[in-house]
């Protein structure tokens, strides 16, 4: 598990550090109070790659932040001060030893672009389209402006770099594309719309190895109106998704098109139980979007025991009294009352300054129950 993170430099937070993590832990707060930058600050420091920011980018900005201005103004947008540098440093416990790191992210820019030229909405502007990424090795960084580096430092390691940037107006990379400290880390944005091929492949893989049936029975007795599940492709899921075999009335259909809500806790549960997760993080942005509430009950009992039995730990934002409540229930229920913290972000109203601190699970269930505001 990941004990401790300091983020230095990262999007509202100039200088945040949580200690205490526990295997579950809730995120709690106000728009705008830096609840998703704490799952996107351990995405990245999980997975310190140009290919994390970019996919994390695509849900904040439209795609052409691949152009050179738009990408050095997207860039830009995760540093709190663009002249320092972004730092992530990690305490993760494994196997009864500790392992640490700390990944850097320096931002390189060919002027200032600190100031954008706006253009008033709806005017027509003619843009060019996006230049696709190009992986090539020997680039000399010095030449490529604007650039995004990372550096990252495992323990008594060397350490490594890479770096996504522009030479005129081609994206280029180079380094360790693909680096992976925690490689199973997995992130569900808050928009309900998650992959349903992907679903299909790890179910397909259980049905192979013959281990689907303890994720089935599960699944269908905290869904009762699902009678059966199973992988397919069809003319409009040609990838393959998971279709529900629904008693009443009696039809086959996909997940996706069933109820979105179903869909993303089937996804989560999916990659939950998968023993290929097995000491891996899964993060998810507003757990309770497009979940009904007398559904959190059933999503938490599973989410608990899957994570539980492959080790993995949680971080999930919600605004939701009834997610809190649920969640206490479940964890008291399964005797892990100790499990979790509720990490509670916050904004000064004098300074409008983020913060956010770490709530041991014993005291978090206790105002949660005499309903103390910490949503």
């Amino acid at each position: 598990m990941i004990n401790s993170l300091k983020i230095t430099n990262f999007r509202c937070f100039k200088d945040l550090a949580l200690e205490g993590l526990s295997r579950i832990n809730i995120i709690t707060g106000d728009n705008a109070a830096g609840k998703s930058t704490i799952l996107e600050a351990i995405y990245i420091a999980c997975k310190p790659n140009p290919g994390t920011i970019q996919w994390l980018t695509q849900h904040r900005v439209p795609p052409s932040y691949l152009q050179k201005e738009a990408f050095a103004f997207s860039m830009g947008r995760y540093f709190n001060d663009p002249t320092s540098p972004i730092s992530f440093q990690v305490d993760k416990k494994q196997a009864g030893s500790s392992k640490n790191w700390c990944v850097k992210l320096i931002l390189h820019r060919l002027y200032d672009f600190s100031t954008p030229s706006y253009t008033p909405a709806f005017q027509e502007e003619a843009f060019s389209p996006p230049k696709t990424s190009n992986v090539n090795l020997g680039y000399n960084p010095e030449h490529v402006l604007p650039r995004l580096e990372f550096h990252i430092q495992e323990d008594n390691k060397n350490p490594e770099e890479n770096w996504i940037g522009f030479i005129g107006n081609k994206m280029v990379q180079d380094g360790v594309i693909f680096k992976a400290i925690v490689p199973n880390t997995f992130f569900f944005g808050s928009p309900v719309i998650y992959d349903p091929s992907a679903s299909a492949k790890i179910l397909s893989a259980f049905i192979e190895k013959k281990e689907e049936s303890i994720f089935l029975d599960a699944f269908k007795k905290e869904y009762p109106e699902v009678t059966d599940i199973f992988p397919l492709v069809t003319p409009d899921f040609p990838l393959g998704a998971v279709f529900f075999e629904i008693k009443d009335p009696n039809i086959r259909i996909s997940s996706p098109l069933y109820s979105s809500g179903t869909h993303k806790s089937l996804t989560i549960l999916l990659i939950a139980a998968d023993s290929r997760s097995s000491q891996g993080i899964i993060l998810v942005d507003e757990i309770e979007n497009g979940i009904h509430w007398s559904r959190m009950n059933s999503l938490w009992r599973l989410l608990n025991d899957f994570t539980t039995k492959n080790q993995i730990q949680v971080f999930a934002t919600t605004h939701s009294y009834e997610c809190l409540e649920y969640f206490v229930d479940v964890m008291k229920e399964s005797g892990k009352e100790t499990e979790f913290t509720i990490i509670h972000a916050k904004k000064d109203r004098k300074t409008n300054m983020p913060s956010a601190s770490v709530i041991p699970g014993e005291f978090a269930e206790s105002a949660i129950r005499s309903r103390l505001e910490i949503r």
